[in-house]
């Protein structure tokens, strides 16, 4: 991720006309730990790339009628993603904007609401969005403990799936904080 790196080597290579690279996928492999159609209040937490299962789910959940049909308890949505520059955000920009674009959204007569909450970490910017105004970030770590409380206090008597995806320390701190609350917690991990 990144310029120079083994990823845009790879992206660079493929680009080249006439090139004859041969990718091999795998995966994914396991399963959801949590029935998601079950749940009406779900808390995506990604760090990086981990944000990369997280974009179908979102994907379906902006679609009013896949998130009726696959999603019909669904009625929140949480989103926190972690990255460490704003370039970063870039890679799902357009959906991300989407997201934004329902998070301003009241729930009304769908039925359902997003919030957003992005963090960059290490870049010299400061909280300024990308294409448009809709798309704050904060110049910092996310700060589990607040934003778990929040959404416990937000969710009271409600079943709650906290879905995590990102480097040990995100996973380990956001995962505690969901069990905590006592919200079911299903882990992704990727090893590079």
């Amino acid at each position: 991720m990144g310029e120079n790196t083994w990823t845009d080597r790879l992206r660079l290579a493929a680009q080249e006309k006439g090139s004859d690279l041969r990718v091999r996928l795998e995966g994914p492999y396991g399963h959801m730990s949590v029935k998601l159609e079950e749940y009406p209040d779900l808390v995506l937490i990604a760090g990086g790339v981990g944000f990369t299962p997280m974009a179908p789910l979102l994907e379906m959940a902006l679609d009013s009628e896949r998130r009726t049909n696959l999603l019909p308890h669904l009625r929140r949505i949480w989103l926190v993603w972690t990255v460490q520059s704003y370039d970063q955000l870039m890679w799902f920009e357009a959906l991300l904007l989407r997201c934004f674009s329902a998070s301003m959204v009241t729930s009304g007569s769908s039925g359902f609401s997003m919030k957003v909450q992005l963090f960059v970490t290490r870049d010299n910017r400061q909280g300024r969005s990308m294409a448009s105004s809709s798309m704050p970030f904060k110049k910092e770590r996310p700060d589990m403990d607040r934003i778990f409380n929040t959404i416990a206090r937000d969710t009271r008597g409600t079943d709650v799936a906290t879905l995590v995806c990102g480097p040990v320390s995100l996973v380990s701190s956001a995962s505690s904080r969901s069990r905590l609350h006592g919200f079911d917690c299903h882990v992704e991990t990727f090893n590079l």
